[in-house]
């Protein structure tokens, strides 16, 4: 998915269909991505969209994430350079309403009337922490039930929650100044994560679009502590333990 498909093809190929959900309760697992990871990028060059996937590779190495090294591997990690992001969502709300059937009225509306540069699409899926899915529930009296063998345990949970693809649909008038590599940084944790630093104002790759000239260079002490904590312990730990250990790893990167 590096060039040649229209943007809405690839939303529909990669499942990308709703936007990052609401923030996790502190005792649910964060989303995080347990497939292999397979960078593309829409709206770019060949030759600049290379240094994107490149860049974006090089930190999943970096933080132990499995990598996708076919030639043709199928995107799951989208970076979309767009003239209109929010009128590119707005019109997939218009054409294909049923892509927001999983959203409720809020947070569809949020989407569709967020300002700003940036927006991130995400699907995720609630799996047993062996990996089986878990159905998504659809009223008040059908609870979604599995079973498994586990140990009762105060410490981790008995599911986790995937990421199953991501997109992260950039303004291009907005990106046109800035340096690929700090694109890739920032499309590397808008879309490795869920959430996002708590304390992103405070010295985050996140920074880049609200103030270009003060945000850092690169993936920041705070940005990697942040993905360290998510993805370097197992995947059913609820979000408080990892919001500890990043508080721990941010300590001690500083």
């Amino acid at each position: 998915m590096r060039h040649g498909k229209s943007l809405l093809a690839a939303l529909l190929a990669c499942g990308l269909l709703a936007p990052a959900p609401a923030l996790a309760r502190v005792e649910q697992p964060l989303a995080r991505y347990e497939t292999a990871l397979c960078p593309g990028v829409f709206g770019l060059t060949l030759e600049t969209a290379e240094i994107v996937i490149d860049r974006i590779r090089h930190n999943a190495l970096g933080l132990g994430l499995k990598l996708d090294q076919s030639e043709q591997c199928q995107a799951n990690l989208i970076v979309a350079f767009v003239e209109d992001g929010q009128g590119y969502i707005q019109q997939l709300a218009a054409d294909q309403p049923s892509a927001f059937g999983t959203m409720s009225l809020a947070e569809k509306r949020a989407l569709t009337q967020a300002t700003g540069p940036v927006r991130t699409l995400q699907t995720t899926q609630t799996q047993t922490r062996d990996g089986m899915p878990v159905v998504r529930q659809e009223n008040l009296t059908q609870i979604p039930q599995t079973t498994m063998w586990m140990a009762h345990s105060r410490i981790y949970t008995p599911i986790r929650r995937d990421i199953r693809s991501t997109m992260v649909l950039i303004d291009r008038d907005a990106a046109a100044n800035i340096d690929l590599s700090r694109l890739a940084d920032y499309a590397t944790v808008r879309g490795l994560a869920e959430q996002h630093p708590p304390v992103a104002a405070d010295g985050s790759i996140l920074t880049l679009f609200d103030s270009p000239e003060t945000a850092p260079a690169t993936l920041s002490g705070t940005d990697r502590a942040y993905l360290a904590s998510l993805y370097g312990s197992i995947p059913n730990l609820p979000a408080s333990a990892h919001l500890a250990r990043f508080a721990r790893e941010r300590t001690e990167a500083e």
